[in-house]
């Protein structure tokens, strides 16, 4: 729990810098990008209401969300 803030601040620049890199590759984001980027969101905007029980139930499609995210910025 300790470690949320930032983790959160982490994350939110990682696809910040992710979008950065988009644009200047003039890439549009397809469908899949958007509905992986929104459900990261959602998930920062959620966390510090949630007690650690509830962030420890989240983390395992947190993660998986992330990875998908770094994923797709790779390829």
């Amino acid at each position: 729990m300790k470690m949320l803030p930032m983790h959160r601040m982490m994350l939110a620049n990682m696809i910040s810098q992710f979008n950065t890199d988009m644009r200047a590759m003039n890439m549009q984001p397809d469908a899949r990008w958007q509905v992986t980027v929104d459900s990261l969101r959602s998930d920062l905007t959620r966390m510090p209401e949630l007690s650690a029980n509830e962030v420890s139930q989240m983390m395992p499609g947190h993660h998986a969300r992330v990875t998908r995210v770094m994923d797709m910025h790779r390829r």
